[in-house]
């Protein structure tokens, strides 16, 4: 009889998680109708993937420090490797490895679960986190961003199953248990990868260490020598992956930096004046302001701008110590708030783009109502504490981690192990909280405050103003995918709320050349440069109207003042040695193209720009060689295509010319796409001008 109820307990648990598995895959089928599936962009997710085809494209180590920290970057760059650039192959392995990652912590929730005590099956909790973990949307989105949280939180998983065994070991034989030495050491080098890919990671590990220490100081007797081989190996482990970073980082930019730059700017972020807590201050026009001043100041001082920014937060902290106490509070229990706050390219519109996703907007809540309460009514219990210790500490790191600086749904996802830990164990001892005389009120209590926490505030966030952003990051990727009807509805839709973005315009100029209307994309690329004087992009596109048009030397003159206000810019990089190449200017083509890919190594434009300077120069080897590389970046353009099969031309292949061309062939949609454009607007036939 026992044996057939645990052959039942396992049958149940396969099931839910091949039905987590099935659903993630069904998301992603219903996610790629998003323009943003194939083509990652927005804030953080542009930069990853940029990384991670730089990467590809041959540039090992980074040339400057970056703004977030490289493992993830390198994790993505091996999903390229691996799937050839499939982007659906890409989020798949990366989101079903992600939920497999967290099924270890299951042998671990059957140890630690107290309900032994209560007469109650030992596979209750491990069942209910594991139906947490298969259905939780939110969990499902996240695990398939391109993110870094989507390699942190396995990372953090493996790591706490590292840590509740390594703590089983101290003491058992050695030929029975694997060495609580190995545990700890394998917790420790997990850690050290946990900050490489996220720093908040790096409060987990202090408080991990201040545990272990706390356990060596106060253990009786002779238990205190495992405790410190533990502090040893868990902090001699997690060194190695940091180290090589902190050394190559300091290395490069002339003073220590840590995993990443922009802390400073983080950390402002969240603790200035003007600031609510969350990431209220979002790319655009006021955010480039802020980093193009602190950047004048910092070369003024001689220091970095994150000492800026931290000097501003000092600054701050010391004339209002009031209200930045109210600061931390309002952090407090915004980190609980039931909606998944924006932190980078995730506002409400992308986030919320299926169905899944849009009417489970309230998904947080049924986790943290019932998480909060227990952690209220329970702290104070000795087993609670000492069973649920490594989720309580996680669940404490990244809650202090967002006070520090800001709050947002990504940034707490390295908490949801830990809240659905607890959001089990409190429905699976509700009876228990409600028994006595007493305990109904005080339960009744906690679940009302948790409520109010979750559900409050409610004003934290505009759907206005988060809509007409992501507007504008739909319109750039449907520019990209060709749908350009579809591109200027997004645009038309930001315009009123951000018709003081460069962006905006810049984007309304493109659709403008589709159209061969070069008035009116002069017009517009002047609105952006109006916006924004000091960036590159309205004159580099400016020079573009002009290099069409036939006004070379004029065309010239823009791209020199687009270099001027950014010298590494790689569009003005780019166009100039195009510029060069239509006046068959070789030698100059490639010198310019030459400093863009040192610039982005991954600029599949001035890849295939290289490519054409070889070809006419005779190089077909060479050409082929960097028309190979662009390929490998982007495996379904056509234009790229449509160069090779022009290289294995000249060297003589007729039958791969043929097959390249006819791979170009079966995939150009971008006439057709432009067709649909004039068509929606009532605009006559143009010709369509050539890439830029």
């Amino acid at each position: 009889m026992q044996l057939r109820k645990k052959k039942y307990y396992r049958i149940s648990f396969l099931l839910i998680i091949a039905a987590g598995l099935l659903l993630r895959l069904l998301y992603l089928q219903s996610f790629s109708s998003s323009p943003l599936f194939y083509c990652p962009l927005g804030p953080d997710v542009e930069e990853y993937d940029k990384w991670a085809r730089e990467i590809l494209a041959g540039r090992w180590l980074w040339t400057e420090v970056n703004i977030h920290a490289p493992l993830y970057s390198y994790f993505l760059a091996l999903l390229y490797w691996i799937t050839n650039m499939g982007m659906f192959a890409v989020r798949l392995i990366q989101s079903e490895s992600g939920y497999l990652a967290g099924l270890v912590l299951l042998p671990v929730l059957a140890r630690v679960s107290p309900v032994r005590k209560y007469n109650l099956p030992r596979f209750l909790l491990p069942l209910l986190f594991l139906i947490f973990w298969s259905f939780y949307p939110p969990l499902i989105y996240y695990q398939a961003e391109i993110i870094s949280e989507a390699l942190l939180l396995p990372l953090l998983c493996i790591q706490v199953f590292c840590l509740y065994f390594a703590e089983r070991a101290i003491g058992a034989k050695p030929e029975n248990k694997l060495p609580a030495c190995i545990w700890f050491g394998a917790a420790g080098l997990l850690a050290g990868l946990a900050v490489i890919t996220h720093p908040m990671a790096l409060v987990f590990v202090g408080c991990e260490i201040i545990y272990i220490l706390f356990r060596l100081i106060f253990r009786p007797g002779h238990c205190w020598r495992p405790w410190l081989a533990a502090l040893i190996l868990y902090g001699a482990l997690a060194a190695p992956p940091v180290i090589p970073v902190v050394v190559y980082n300091t290395s490069i930019s002339g003073e220590l930096v840590l995993v990443q730059r922009n802390s400073g700017f983080n950390f402002w972020l969240g603790n200035h004046q003007g600031s609510n807590g969350t990431c209220s201050l979002r790319p655009g026009p006021e955010w480039d302001r802020i980093h193009r001043e602190t950047e004048k100041t910092a070369s003024a001082k001689g220091v970095s701008k994150d000492r800026v920014f931290l000097g501003r937060s000092m600054d701050f902290i010391a004339s209002h110590p009031f209200r930045w106490v109210g600061l931390l509070f309002q952090k407090t229990f915004l980190t609980w708030n039931y909606r998944e706050l924006t932190a980078g390219a995730d506002v409400g519109p992308i986030r919320y783009y299926t169905a899944m996703q849009r009417y489970s907007s309230w998904a947080f809540a049924v986790l943290a109502v019932p998480a909060l309460a227990g952690l209220i009514l329970s702290i104070g219990r000795k087993r609670y504490r000492h069973g649920y210790r490594h989720f309580l500490i996680l669940l404490a790191a990244f809650w202090l981690a967002q006070i520090i600086t800001v709050t947002s749904g990504r940034y707490r996802i390295a908490m949801l192990p830990a809240i659905m830990v607890l959001a089990a164990d409190f429905w699976i001892f509700i009876p228990y909280y409600f028994a006595g005389k007493l305990r109904p009120v005080m339960t009744v209590g906690a679940l009302l405050g948790a409520t109010l926490v979750v559900l409050l505030p409610l004003s934290v966030v505009d759907a206005h103003r988060e809509e007409a952003e992501a507007a504008t990051i739909l319109a750039q990727a449907e520019i990209r995918n060709g749908d350009y009807p579809e591109a200027y509805r997004h645009l038309k839709q930001s315009e009123h709320e951000l018709g003081d973005w460069s962006r905006t315009h810049d984007l309304f100029g493109q659709l403008q050349l589709v159209l061969g209307n070069n008035a009116r994309a002069h017009k517009s690329y002047l609105k952006a440069i109006a916006c924004d004087p000091d960036s590159p992009h309205g004159y580099t596109n400016l020079g573009v109207i002009c290099s069409n048009s036939g006004n070379l030397a004029e065309a010239a003159k823009y791209f020199k003042v687009a270099l001027e206000k950014s010298p590494k810019s790689p569009e003005a990089l780019y166009n100039y040695g195009f510029l060069m190449l239509k006046m068959n200017r070789l030698a100059e083509a490639q010198k310019w193209f030459e400093k863009c890919l040192k610039a982005a190594p991954a600029f599949r434009k001035a890849l295939t720009g290289m490519g054409a300077v070889y070809l006419r120069k005779g190089n077909t080897k060479k050409a082929i060689g960097y028309f190979l590389l662009a390929l490998k970046l982007e495996p379904n353009n056509p234009k790229t295509l449509l160069n090779l099969s022009a290289a294995y031309a000249a060297a003589g292949d007729r039958a791969t010319s043929g097959d390249y061309y006819d791979r170009a062939m079966a995939i150009d949609d971008h006439v057709r796409g432009t067709e649909e454009l004039r068509k929606f607007l009532g605009k006559p036939k143009h010709d369509h001008n050539h890439e830029h």
